[in-house]
């Protein structure tokens, strides 16, 4: 935000759909592939069913509160 946030400095910069940008993150309780949460003393627990087509939102902010990314993941299953 504090460096696109100026147009002349954000001019620069682009994002091209064309291309794939890989990001990895890790999630001891998610399991994003399968739609399921690890819950302690329970085990995996399908929650597709309760959170229908909204999206889950993988984010990273940084100690200052900035956002670095917002990415929204659906579960295919749920969105045809």
């Amino acid at each position: 935000k504090k460096r696109l946030g100026n147009p002349k400095k954000a001019a620069g910069y682009e994002y091209d759909t064309d291309r794939v940008y890989t990001f990895h993150t890790y999630d001891d309780a998610m399991d994003y592939g399968r739609g399921t949460m690890h819950m302690p003393f329970y085990g995996e627990y399908d929650i597709k069913p309760y959170i229908g087509c909204q999206p889950l939102s993988l984010t990273a902010v940084t100690l200052g509160g900035e956002i670095l990314y917002d990415f929204r993941v659906w579960h295919e299953s749920l969105c045809q």
